[in-house]
């Protein structure tokens, strides 16, 4: 048997109609196959952004761990208070090439410089999360008008920190969304 025109015999095994459906529906299986097997599942994360299919890397807290953060976090409101900038600078770290160190004399200054822009009347922490060593986050409700109310949210601003643990010692850092181990936490 030729095609008209081509000149050219066709292929032993397909000359019979029952060895060309056994081919085509074998190729059609392998297809399905094939492409029920690459199609791409989607992903299910939690609430941080991480697979639930992974198991989180644990962290064990205990009364310990909350009372090392609180008394840092107390010890900062006192000073941000009371205005004192400076102080409360000395007093917070940040995280580089995974080492915690105090804030560079650039940063510090800084950081003083932009809180001097209003005055704080009163602050208290409105929200602590702890998630793991390095993505956490103290939240401080801050008065910047003087008829302001904490209570009920008015005159206020929010500033964050980040209580870090190194070497089973909790530090504090200013919560940014760009630090070193901080993900997820400006949705």
């Amino acid at each position: 048997m030729k095609y008209e025109g081509e000149g050219c015999e066709l292929l032993p095994f397909l000359k019979s109609k029952k060895n060309i459906m056994k081919k085509f529906l074998s190729l059609v299986i392998i297809c399905l196959l094939i492409l029920c097997s690459c199609g791409k599942k989607k992903q299910q994360d939690d609430d941080y952004g991480r697979s639930k299919y992974l198991r989180p890397v644990t962290m064990e807290l205990s009364e310990h761990d909350t009372v090392q953060i609180m008394e840092q976090v107390k010890e900062y409101m006192a000073a941000f208070s009371k205005n004192d900038f400076e102080t409360a600078s000395h007093m917070l770290y940040y995280v580089h090439n995974d080492s915690v160190s105090l804030l560079t004399e650039k940063a510090r200054k800084n950081f003083v410089r932009a809180m001097k822009n209003f005055t704080v009347y009163d602050c208290k922490v409105s929200e602590f999360i702890l998630r793991e060593e390095k993505n956490n986050e103290v939240k401080l409700a801050v008065q910047i008008i003087k008829d302001g109310n904490l209570e009920k949210g008015e005159g206020i601003t929010h500033f964050s920190l980040n209580p870090v643990r190194k070497d089973n010692t909790w530090y504090l850092t200013v919560l940014d969304e760009n630090a070193e181990g901080v993900a997820n936490a400006y949705k």
